[in-house]
């Protein structure tokens, strides 16, 4: 309430370079005093990396969901079709609305993933190795070849048309680490202690903890009311009292 002696914020107290907290006086005083008196996420004490999901421009292709063994569905327009890929060219993705407190997610979407992760630099496998071991993914992407050429103004016609957009973080995805809900009503934070998930753009965020051992106690600290507070005063509001990570 605007006209409430609370709401009133000084101007000197308004920062010139960081963004501004519009909360009730009291709250605000103790956001302001949580986040200079502690550790944050950030801190190279605390974390080595937090990063965005894959982005690939065309996630209809490259996202399919699982049916059986090497036989999955995706998404043709309004159909689901059936189609044959190889199992050992899938990644799990964990899809922001299946991360939920430290339960690890149920999985039925997988990530088409025609990189080499055993390198220390991954690596677009190239045709002529995918149409030899992996034939049937080969020739899913080869029946999207077009579409996939054309993304983003025919940016990617070339010879490795079936690239992902942004290749980022992809080192990233087989390491432990924990995985945060883009947007939720609450931070929800799991555990990805096997590596076996990808996540895609900001639906699901990523942390690798500084020191592995310490991944299951930050699991704690970030499930627990106090840094929940904090996220709702500092966080964007979304529709339906959902916040966005």
């Amino acid at each position: 309430d605007w006209s409430e002696p609370e709401a009133r914020i000084e101007w000197q107290e308004l920062s010139e370079n960081q963004p501004w907290k519009t909360s009730p006086d009291a709250i605000r005083k103790i956001v302001e005093r949580l986040l200079n008196e502690n550790v944050q996420l950030f801190d190279r004490k605390v974390t080595q990396n937090i990063f965005q999901g894959i982005k690939t421009s065309a996630d209809h292709i490259y996202v399919l969901e699982k049916i059986s063994p090497n036989t999955y569905f995706y998404k043709n327009g309004k159909e689901m079709k059936q189609v044959t890929i190889e199992d050992k060219l899938m990644r799990k993705i964990a899809s922001g609305n299946r991360i939920k407190r430290y339960e690890r997610p149920i999985v039925d979407v997988f990530l088409l993933f025609p990189y080499d992760l055993s390198k220390s630099k991954p690596t677009l496998y190239p045709r002529d190795l995918l149409k030899k071991e992996y034939p049937h993914a080969w020739q899913y992407l080869c029946s999207h070849e077009e579409e996939l050429r054309n993304r983003e103004k025919g940016r990617f016609d070339h010879d490795e048309w079936y690239c992902f957009s942004r290749p980022q973080n992809l080192d990233k995805q087989s390491r432990p680490k924990l995985a945060v809900a883009g947007t939720s009503p609450e931070l929800r934070v799991t555990c990805d202690e096997t590596g076996e998930l990808s996540t895609l753009g900001g639906r699901v965020y990523c942390i690798l903890t500084t020191n592995e051992d310490n991944m299951a106690f930050l699991l704690g600290i970030l499930n627990s009311r106090l840094p929940n507070f904090v996220f709702k005063q500092i966080a964007r509001p979304k529709s339906g009292g959902f916040f966005d990570a």
